[in-house]
C-alpha cells in the first residue's frame, strides 16, 4: 500500500469527517503559451513487466487536438495509508501533530529530529487509511464553495470566503514548488480526488 500525504490541519479534517476531497497538481503543466486545453479524462494500462496498473491524466489542446498525458499518483478504488506529521515524545511515544494523540512508538526512534514531516512518516506509524472513490481533471479555479468545504475548509465561512481560504491554503503548500508553476494565480491543472476514510 502506498501513502498519501496530508498536512496536520488536513489530517485533522479527515479525522473529524470534514475532508472528503483532495486536489493534487498535475506534475507537468502545459506551457502558458501553448494554447487552451480541456480535460480528456484518464487512460489505463496494465504494466506487463511490473505489477500494477498505470493511470495517465489526459489534456487535449483545443486548437489542434494534440493530446498531453502524464501519470497520476492515485488510482480510483485503491486504498492509501495516510502520512501525517508526527513527533517523538520521550520515552517511547509518538505524538500526532493533527490532534495531539499519542501512542507507543513501536521501537527505537531512528531519526535525528524529534519531529517528522508527513512525507517521511513510515507506514508502520500510520493510524488511518483512505480510499479514492472518484477523480476528475480540472483547473484549480474550477473549485466550488462545496468543494472547498469538502477539502476541509470551515463550513461556517461563506461561499466566496471558502474558496479564498482554500486558495490561500493551496498556496501555503504549493506556491513555491517547481518555480511557482502550481501557484493559484497560475490556475494549474489538478486532479480532484474524492475520498473516504477506511475503518
Amino acid at each position: 500500500m502506498k501513502g498519501i500525504i496530508f498536512s496536520a490541519p488536513m489530517a485533522l479534517a479527515l479525522i473529524q469527517g470534514r475532508k472528503t476531497q483532495t486536489r493534487r497538481a498535475l506534475k507537468h503543466q502545459p506551457a502558458a503559451d501553448d494554447g487552451e486545453y480541456r480535460s480528456r479524462g484518464f487512460s489505463f494500462s496494465l504494466n506487463c513487466g511490473v505489477a500494477g496498473i498505470s493511470v495517465r491524466a489526459g489534456l487535449r489542446r483545443i486548437s489542434d487536438g494534440d493530446l498531453f498525458t502524464q501519470p497520476v499518483d492515485f488510482i480510483v478504488d485503491e486504498t492509501y495509508y495516510v502520512r501525517e506529521p508526527i513527533q517523538r515524545e520521550p520515552p517511547n511515544l509518538i505524538k500526532y501533530a493533527a490532534d495531539g494523540r499519542v501512542r507507543l512508538g513501536g521501537g527505537k526512534w531512528r531519526w535525528k529530529n524529534s519531529g517528522l514531516p508527513a512525507r517521511f512518516m513510515p507506514k508502520e506509524l500510520s493510524r488511518m487509511s483512505v480510499k479514492i472513490v472518484s477523480a476528475k481533471i480540472e483547473r484549480l479555479h474550477n473549485i466550488s464553495a462545496a468543494d472547498a468545504h469538502a477539502e476541509g475548509i470551515d463550513e461556517t465561512s461563506g461561499a466566496i470566503r471558502a474558496i479564498e481560504l482554500y486558495l490561500k491554503f493551496w498556496d501555503h503548500i504549493n506556491a513555491k514548488r517547481a518555480a511557482g508553476i502550481y501557484a493559484s494565480d497560475r490556475n494549474p491543472w489538478v486532479v480532484a480526488y474524492t475520498l473516504e476514510m477506511v475503518k
